[in-house]
């Protein structure tokens, strides 16, 4: 090859030079892109994959909550490999689609649907629709009533260990406000240490049941129906909100408009502590499909609806109102998703 006197190729040559290391450098791309296509398309796949592994593992494990909760002794052999269920949720499950925003009249609707819904279960299993266990049915409540409220006892104690890691003395509080009392099962309990309990329920049935139930209890009891959120507006303002199995039943944009209305009664100073299903593999919720859904259905519906609030929702409710979240816990209540009890303490109006 011949040089230039200062030693480099000639002009020619190192254009051809480059021309060859621009196609070279092009190809590498051409297979870096190749390459790059081949693993998206093999992470979409393994995505979908474990997504459905996730729905697989979460469907026998809630199959399998559901025997147990229906007294069966054997289990199906699809479910054995679950014979001790975890109590830990994994980190890898996917986004879902919530709506969380609907209009007064959608409001209005989701309301009476869910009065209809569970006054009917109050009519016919008002202790069971409390607490899903065959032993809880009517057919066996005279046995196991005892029992069924011997949990609201429980759950009592649950709370004020809550808030006892927090340094709060419940006993300090004058009066409480219990969402979705049914039968009044946490209710009596509460009466045990409140001097005032405010009861609320959506079903004129299971009310009716309750204060049967709480006839002969000393403390203040004041049992309310649920029929609009003008409703809690109504109730006086009170030291700590309580609540469990409940918030869950209601459509994602009611429930997120009762807590908001909820938390702002809580005086400064006391706390709210309420039980809430979060996620659900594979949940989805469009205000539209669901009031199409259950327009459909109809008097048809016999079961009641499971729903999540997701955690922003609820964070961003305790910060509009001046709380402080001390303590989340997963439940494990739930086979296919996360449940979790919040404990927060408002701060400031």
């Amino acid at each position: 090859m011949s040089v230039t006197k200062k030693g480099r190729a000639p002009r020619g040559v190192a254009l051809a030079g480059l021309r060859d290391e621009l196609e070279a450098a092009q190809r590498d791309l051409d297979r870096l892109r190749g390459e790059h296509e081949r693993l998206l398309v093999h992470r979409n796949s393994l995505s979908r994959q474990r997504d459905d592994a996730i729905r697989e593992r979460d469907d026998a494990v809630g199959a399998l909550h559901r025997a147990t909760a229906g007294g069966g002794v054997e289990l199906p052999s699809n479910l054995l490999g679950y014979a001790v269920v975890p109590r830990w949720r994994p980190l890898d499950y996917p986004r879902i689609d919530v709506e969380t925003e609907a209009s007064d009249d959608d409001i209005s609707r989701m309301c009476r649907d869910l009065a209809a819904t569970w006054s009917a279960w109050g009519e016919r299993e008002p202790y069971f629709s409390n607490v899903a266990h065959h032993k809880f049915k009517m057919n066996n409540i005279a046995e196991s009533k005892n029992e069924l409220f011997q949990t609201g006892a429980e759950t009592l104690i649950q709370i004020e260990a809550i808030a006892q890691r927090q340094g709060i003395d419940l006993r300090v509080y004058r009066d409480c406000f219990e969402l979705g009392c049914g039968v009044g099962r946490i209710t009596g309990a509460l009466a045990s240490v409140f001097d005032t309990v405010y009861g609320m329920d959506v079903s004129t049935s299971h009310l009716r049941v309750a204060r049967e139930e709480l006839a002969n209890t000393n403390a203040r009891v004041e049992l309310r129906t649920f029929d609009g959120l003008a409703s809690i507006d109504a109730v006086p303002r009170f030291d700590l909100f309580v609540s469990f199995s409940v918030l869950q039943h209601n459509p994602p944009p009611l429930a997120a408009k009762i807590l908001d209305r909820i938390l702002a009664k809580v005086r400064v100073g006391g706390a709210a502590c309420f039980q809430c299903q979060t996620y659900q593999t594979g949940y989805r919720f469009r205000v539209a499909e669901y009031l199409q859904a259950r327009q459909m259905q109809g008097d048809a519906f016999e079961g009641w609806e499971m729903h999540c609030l997701l955690q922003p929702i609820i964070y961003e409710a305790f910060r509009r109102h001046g709380f402080s979240l001390l303590e989340v816990r997963e439940d494990g209540a739930l086979a296919n998703g996360i449940s979790q009890v919040f404990f927060a303490r408002r701060e400031r109006e």
